[in-house]
């Protein structure tokens, strides 16, 4: 660990991300109830992205990148092919996760890790990426992958112009005439709440912050006071199991990792991804979710940061 501290010669906001995990992990003692969940994720935050950051190290990373978005791109054109076969029954996609909005987070994460590879494949195939996967959140539905789609998507558009013009003009066209065959729920962000389904249980999750507004309802609290496995919020599902003061001092380290990170040196669209995640929190309990999709993307996009900030740091 002080090996790859010494060797890695970044800032230390590595550390903030790591503290806010080892806050739940410390509450999940206190608490005695889902210490080995904790566990694992805050031993993943910190031992995973170092495994990896080595890995990238003793590589061919130029042969490992081609691999990789070679085998990114036959799942995103599988994904489109069995998207368009099953629309007629399942209008909003949800691929092999059984979640709309857990498809569209995992399209978002896969997507800016193909934007990071960009370099070591040809720009067509790019454009192919960029549309598949474009069309693919939107037939999910979910709002929010939506968002950080375009927040992702800036640096693309402000790099390639032309593109842009075009991807102006197809978006426009899908505005004015898709609307009797296309399912516009992706680009309805103000009714995010109001159709979702959502406000039920975050009404029950208010009352258990209300109940217990310092100490919270236990990392359990999802379950046994809001009586839902799933709050569809990462911020009410900490409030609902660290109480308020923890729970700002959780986001207060989390966010200061993402701030570091965003005005670093490092890759733009790992600092957009980054920059995306407290809007994609809204949407779903990432942050506790170890077995989602989201989780795995996360600690390989937090690697390539670390990679990233070391080559730009050995390259001054």
């Amino acid at each position: 660990f002080i090996f790859f501290l010494k060797n890695i010669k970044i800032n230390y906001s590595f550390f903030y991300l790591i503290c806010a995990y080892l806050i739940l992990f410390f509450w999940s003692i206190v608490d005695a109830n889902d210490q080995i969940r904790y566990f694992l994720i805050m031993m993943s935050v910190i031992f995973c992205p170092m495994s990896l950051y080595y890995f990238f190290n003793k590589i061919n990373f130029s042969l490992f990148s081609k691999y990789l978005i070679l085998f990114s791109f036959f799942i995103i054109i599988i994904s489109t092919i069995f998207s368009y076969l099953n629309y007629g029954n399942n209008p909003r996609i949800s691929g092999i996760h059984n979640n709309p909005n857990l498809m569209g987070m995992w399209l978002v994460s896969l997507l800016t890790i193909i934007l990071y590879f960009q370099e070591y494949i040809k720009k067509y195939i790019i454009l192919i990426i960029i549309t598949c996967t474009s069309i693919l959140v939107l037939l999910t539905g979910s709002r929010l992958a939506f968002c950080v789609l375009l927040l992702i998507l800036i640096p693309f558009f402000v790099k390639n112009k032309i593109v842009t013009f075009i991807f102006f003009i197809v978006s426009l066209i899908y505005f004015l005439f898709g609307g009797d065959f296309i399912n516009f729920r992706s680009v309805e962000v103000g009714s995010a709440v109001s159709d979702s389904g959502r406000i039920d249980i975050w009404e029950k999750a208010f009352i258990c912050i209300q109940n217990e507004p310092f100490v919270g309802n236990g990392m359990l609290g999802a379950q046994n006071c809001v009586h839902s496995g799933n709050v569809h919020n990462s911020y009410l599902r900490v409030l609902v199991m660290l109480g308020i003061p923890l729970t700002l001092l959780f986001f207060i380290m989390y966010f200061y990792f993402i701030f570091k990170a965003a005005i670093s040196s490092a890759n733009i669209y790992i600092k957009f991804y980054l920059i995306g995640l407290p809007i994609l929190f809204f949407a779903e309990d990432y942050i506790v979710g170890f077995a989602s999709p989201f989780f795995p993307f996360f600690i390989f996009i937090i690697s390539l940061y670390l990679y990233d900030l070391k080559k730009s740091i050995n390259s001054i």
